[in-house]
């Protein structure tokens, strides 16, 4: 364990952000702005549609370690609970959705997003 909110994962400390912009919806130049600050973004649901496109690229091309990925249950439910509640469950699903929009397999993004202590189950 490392010292100063920081832990341990595949050898490297990380530092932990104190904050999180829940179910970030805001633009690229928001994001980064954000991301300077040492804050983190919430993803969830709303990435599940295809119509999304803004914050879908975003989830794309902003770093791992900068994604908390959230449930934000009972709302923002993902596109196969529309008009729906949406409950804790379904993150497993809007992960597989990340993982998609990034390229990768969800092994390896559960595995990048547990070393970064972003995903919150």
């Amino acid at each position: 364990m490392c010292a100063n909110r920081r832990t341990r994962c595949s050898k490297a400390c990380v530092r932990f952000p104190s904050n999180a912009a829940h179910a970030f919806n805001g633009s690229f130049q928001q994001a980064e702005a954000f991301i300077a600050h040492g804050m983190r973004l919430g993803f969830g649901g709303n990435i599940t549609f295809e119509r999304a496109r803004q914050i879908r690229r975003l989830a794309a091309e902003l770093p791992l370690g900068a994604i908390v990925l959230e449930t934000d249950a009972p709302d923002i439910a993902p596109s196969w609970l529309y008009k729906h509640r949406n409950a804790p469950d379904q993150i497993q699903g809007i992960a597989r959705v990340l993982a998609e929009l990034r390229g990768i397999g969800e092994e390896a993004l559960s595995l990048i997003l547990l070393c970064h202590k972003v995903i919150r189950i």
